[in-house]
């Protein structure tokens, strides 16, 4: 098993490009962020379509949350932490330990 999984890729087969990407976790998050563009590696993979042949065959494995599920989903457990952070600064002041924030 572990030379099945440290040898594997997971993911999902639907393939989108890194700007496509981008613009939709950008769209969820509401951000007005800029995308920079910068040289890609020379290693750098052309097409990020994963291979899930060996998870389906071997473990059973198909991916089953939809991408812009799973983005909304991402998106919102941020938020959630996130939005724990002044408390937990606050905590951190009254306990002496200087944060700032």
């Amino acid at each position: 098993f572990t030379t099945f999984m440290s040898r594997s890729t997971s993911g999902n087969p639907a393939e989108i490009t890194i700007k496509e990407f981008a613009e939709e976790i950008r769209a969820l998050a509401g951000s007005k962020s800029e995308i920079v563009y910068k040289p890609l590696p020379q290693d750098d993979p052309k097409q990020r379509k994963p291979d899930i042949t060996r998870a389906e065959t071997h473990l059973g494995w198909q991916p089953i949350v939809p991408l812009q599920d799973g983005l909304q989903r991402t998106v919102a457990d941020f938020r959630a932490r996130l939005g724990m952070m002044p408390a937990l600064y606050s905590l951190f002041r009254d306990w002496g330990l200087g944060v700032r924030g």
